[in-house]
């Protein structure tokens, strides 16, 4: 384990290496669903219901948490890029900050939503008004915020990243892996508001997965390498 000098840089590389702990695990619990649970296609909200009583939700809501978690780390791990920015680069820095902190709200309060009010709401059999709250509904306000969130504030917080990062030699690599997830979430959510939805599963699932993990390994790389020289 590195002794950090730097708090900034040891916030930046234990958010990174948790990051990309946090996916990995998401892929876990995503195979776990596969294998313990029937394929679920949205019709409607009684057939998600019975769906739901009828099958283990153990997967389904630890990814929930799992993503709880990700929109805060994620906050700490582009603050520690700002302070670690040249005084001419954090006019971006601070922009891609303002959009994560965005990203990190939008997402809270979806899977906040999901563990609380709707999960609570099935046990209790009070389901009224959430239709447009569950996330299995494609269609859904919740949904869509979600996916304002990840794709849209997601995309933008990586994009200016990038930007504010493209100039320095020791962050190359991280610029680049931050401009390929800025990529895959703007398309995923252009995808999803023209309703290409094999386009936006893709895209959103093993490409949002491996950008990310991409990102946070080359960005725990960064604040170690920030340390040392």
């Amino acid at each position: 384990m590195i002794n950090f000098k730097s708090m900034t840089n040891r916030s930046g590389y234990l958010a990174a290496i948790f990051l990309s702990f946090l996916f990995i695990l998401w892929i876990v619990c995503f195979a776990g669903i596969v294998i313990t649970s029937p394929l679920f296609m949205w019709t409607n909200l009684e057939d998600y219901i019975r769906y739901v009583r009828t099958n283990n939700q153990f997967f389904q809501n630890f990814a929930k948490v799992l993503m709880l978690l990700f929109g805060p780390a994620w906050v700490v791990l582009i603050n520690s890029f700002y302070q670690n920015a040249m005084p001419e680069n954090k006019a971006n820095a601070r922009l891609s900050l303002l959009f994560g902190l965005a990203f990190a709200l939008f997402i809270s309060v979806h899977y906040f939503i999901q563990l609380s009010t709707v999960r609570l709401g099935i046990a209790s059999n009070n389901t009224d008004g959430l239709l447009q709250l569950v996330q299995a509904n494609p269609v859904s306000a919740m949904s869509a915020v979600n996916m304002l969130g990840w794709t849209f504030f997601m995309g933008l917080s990586s994009l200016y990243l990038f930007l504010s990062i493209k100039d320095d030699r020791k962050a190359r690599t991280t610029g680049y892996a931050f401009l390929a997830n800025a990529c895959v979430c703007l398309t995923g959510g252009l995808s999803f508001l023209l309703q290409i939805d094999i386009m936006t599963f893709l895209l959103m699932n093993p490409g949002l997965g491996g950008s990310v993990i991409f990102s946070a390994i080359a960005s725990a790389g960064f604040f170690r390498k920030m340390e040392i020289v």
